[in-house]
């Protein structure tokens, strides 16, 4: 199973040039794989895609943007943990939610200004 994972990953990193590194490696379905010695190969290959493929973008920009991104994932990657080992209402899930819902609404401010100053996506 795990040959497969690598062989599937691998080849989706070079056929599609996969280039989103924070989810290859936030990614808790992907955890697993971590101890491989094929993972930091992987994880090479991806973030050259991502490097090449952000080559004209504005990097702090990009560097801020994926941090609160990576940020956002943290606490979220924890609910099912949370949720199974003290329970949906238990007083550790409500301060999750309520250091998520705090995270939001920082993200949002920041997002905002990032948007005031340099605009929406142009999508077409």
């Amino acid at each position: 199973m795990t040959d497969s994972a690598f062989f599937q990953l691998e080849r989706i990193a070079i056929k599609t040039n996969y280039s989103d590194y924070n989810h290859l490696t936030i990614d808790a379905d992907l955890v697993s794989l971590h101890a491989d010695k094929r993972w930091d190969k992987l994880c090479t290959l991806v973030k050259d895609n991502k490097e090449k493929s952000e080559a004209n973008l504005n990097k702090p920009l990009v560097a801020i943007l994926d941090t609160v991104m990576r940020e956002d994932q943290e606490g979220r990657m924890q609910i099912d943990g949370v949720k199974q080992k003290f329970g949906n209402n238990s007083k550790e899930m409500k301060d999750l939610w309520k250091s998520i819902n705090e995270k939001d609404s920082i993200d949002l401010i920041k997002v905002t200004k990032i948007l005031d100053q340099y605009g929406g996506l142009d999508l077409m």
